[in-house]
């Protein structure tokens, strides 16, 4: 982290909130037309006219609208990614130590392939409580086997509550790949995930108490459960080790199972 940067975070939010309101006021004539354009576009549903009218404001549009315009380019939701074009207008606000931008600036770089900077910058986020960065540096840490790290930044997101970092969490502790404490972790965070609605953290529970293993014993009542709630949400593997798990059900198990399904 450069000099510059470690002294931007120092910045209050009322500093920045100002600093916002005073970029908008400068705005050029040009500038201002284009966005209010490129608002009228996605007002209207037309996210690729948005786009193509926002692009040559970006560098001088307030921050907030900045990362809008990076979610629509890295996305894939105006078209293909454009990562240089992204790359470009989000180095000013993550040097000055904005978390979105420094998200959406490791975003772009992961997506453009270059993992060094993709962790600086998410890495940079995460130490500013930005979740959604830690989950994702958890995600580049695993596609290179560094499990130990991928771990490490799943935690900081899983504690804030993000379900896709829990249910991250519960593969590493499923599958071995980082070793138990408790003997139940990937029970609990397969859990934490679940309960938020994520149909892969469901259909991994579910998983879980069909085969048992990971501290919990096989029981087809919560299995059932589990992947129902997934099945439901259109998922595909849930739906076929469902009607596996359906079949060996007696009577008295399925009722108990749909009785749970009605109270939770």
């Amino acid at each position: 982290m450069g000099a510059g940067l470690g002294a931007s975070l120092l910045a209050s939010p009322a500093a920045r909130a100002d600093d916002e309101a005073e970029r908008a006021r400068r705005l050029p004539n040009t500038a201002l037309q284009q966005i209010l354009d490129g608002y009228e576009f996605y007002r209207r549903g037309d996210v690729r006219g948005a786009a193509q009218a926002w692009a040559p404001a970006a560098a001088v549009a307030p921050h907030r609208l900045q990362y809008l315009l990076a979610e629509l380019l890295l996305n894939g939701m105006s078209g293909p990614p454009q990562t240089a074009t992204a790359i470009a207008f989000l180095r000013e606000p993550a040097a000055q130590g904005h978390a979105e931008g420094q998200y959406w600036l490791g975003r772009a770089y992961d997506i453009a392939g270059d993992n060094a900077d993709a962790l600086r910058w998410y890495g940079a986020a995460a130490q500013q409580r930005f979740t959604e960065a830690a989950a994702a540096a958890g995600v580049v840490h695993e596609r290179f086997g560094d499990f130990a790290a991928a771990r490490w930044a799943y935690e900081q997101a899983a504690a804030a509550g993000h379900a896709r970092a829990q249910n991250n969490l519960g593969v590493l502790y499923a599958d071995t790949r980082i070793p138990s404490v408790t003997g139940d972790e990937a029970l609990k965070w397969f859990g934490e995930a679940a309960r938020q609605g994520l149909a892969d953290a469901q259909y991994n529970l579910g998983s879980l108490y069909e085969r048992g293993g990971n501290g919990i014993p096989p029981d087809d009542v919560e299995a059932f459960v589990w992947l129902t709630r997934a099945a439901a949400q259109r998922h595909e593997g849930a739906r076929q080790m469902l009607a596996l798990v359906t079949a060996r059900l007696t009577p008295q198990q399925r009722a108990a199972a749909e009785q749970r399904l009605g109270t939770r």
